[in-house]
């Protein structure tokens, strides 16, 4: 095998070829969506993609339809690989019905599949979109995407909603950091209201009713005035903690 690779190094050699190795590394957020190709395949595919050169399947979306290539969304997508080896009709047909997509979330998700960068504010212009997708589809590089960009931006406007988002798509950092911002910046009281509904009916197993308490959870403080002086909680894994201690007032 060694003398088979010398071979093949020596071959690369003498065409003037390089073997380069690539290292995995960090990206900023703002490249995370793009891989270190060479700027000339980066450009090719670039092409390929806004003109829709020689491609075999079409995605068709509720507002629009858009050509894609069929190995490479196999080769990210499980599903789709199931769908075109086995008979089914998209086989036939090379077409793929998303009716809950549109053209434009589709556009970026394929870009994303093709590894070709996008604009920043495509990204948290349809941030939510995205996720949905990449939650569906099982594409857990660009969930990742879509979390970071969820969690730069908490507020006591939206602290709600991503919390509902966090548990929804499984996203643990975005469950903690709205948890950490409203116990941080003691922005409960702000919404205090809409925050008691959320625990009383939106996630059945954040239900830990006791009134005038400060609740841990996972070592995350939780702060919750609710109606009711029961403990009504499902039961947790091993390494939860969940201690209780009344409150003196309004200090604490």
């Amino acid at each position: 095998e060694e003398n088979q690779n010398a071979t093949a190094i020596s071959i690369f050699r003498k065409k003037g070829l390089r073997i380069t190795r690539i290292q995995q590394r960090y990206l900023p957020l703002e490249k995370r969506f793009t891989y270190n190709h060479n700027t000339t395949t980066m450009s090719t595919f670039r092409r390929l993609f806004s003109d829709g050169i020689l491609t075999d399947v079409i995605i068709r979306a509720f507002d629009g339809s858009i050509g894609a290539y069929r190995a490479v969304i196999t080769a990210h997508l499980p599903i789709f690989d199931l769908m075109f080896t086995h008979e089914l009709k998209e086989k036939d047909l090379c077409v793929i019905e998303i009716p809950e997509m549109s053209i434009k979330v589709c556009q970026l998700f394929l870009s994303y599949l093709y590894s070709i960068k996008f604009q920043n504010q495509d990204l948290l212009s349809h941030r939510l979109d995205l996720l949905r997708v990449a939650d569906t589809y099982d594409v857990f590089d660009l969930k990742d995407v879509c979390q970071d960009i969820l969690i730069e931006d908490i507020d006591s406007k939206n602290m709600i909603e991503r919390l509902q988002t966090a548990f929804h798509y499984h996203l643990p950092r975005l469950k903690i950091c709205c948890i950490d911002y409203q116990v941080k910046f003691g922005k409960i009281s702000d919404i205090k209201d809409e925050f008691n509904a959320f625990i009383q009916s939106a996630h059945q197993e954040l239900r830990v009713p006791i009134k005038s308490r400060w609740v841990y959870l996972s070592a995350i403080s939780v702060s919750i005035l609710p109606q009711s002086d029961e403990v009504d909680a499902p039961p947790w894994n091993d390494n939860l903690r969940i201690d209780t201690y009344i409150s003196g007032g309004s200090g604490g």
